[in-house]
């Protein structure tokens, strides 16, 4: 699998949270075209014998397999991303409630 070039967001953001939400956001667009094509792969064949043969069929689930197993590494994806957003907001509240009651704190030091 060749991977995708990097969306117009993801080339302009400097930060890591932005990067991580673009990420985020083309994972969660995959994850709804996969399961577009298992909804589609997942309609049934006619049963008849003359308009759909064996080998046509045996693709069909061949298909059906591949979607699935993408789909699950898509969702694994998907996790870890999630993941590491959670982890980078996390880090910048940290951070952002660090430098604000470091202020205080040196305001009421040299008071």
């Amino acid at each position: 699998n060749k991977a995708l070039p990097l969306a117009p967001p993801e080339l302009a953001s400097t930060d890591r949270i932005t990067t991580l939400e673009a990420q985020q956001n083309g994972l969660r667009l995959r994850r709804a075209n996969i399961e577009r094509v298992l909804r589609d792969l997942d309609t049934p064949l006619p049963s008849n014998p003359l308009l759909v043969d064996i080998k046509t069929r045996w693709e069909r689930e061949r298909k059906l397999k591949i979607a699935q197993e993408e789909l699950e590494s898509v969702k694994v994806a998907e996790h870890d991303v999630g993941l590491k957003l959670l982890r980078a907001y996390k880090k910048r509240e940290r951070e952002a409630e660090w430098e604000s009651s470091s202020t205080l704190w040196v305001r009421r030091v040299t008071s």
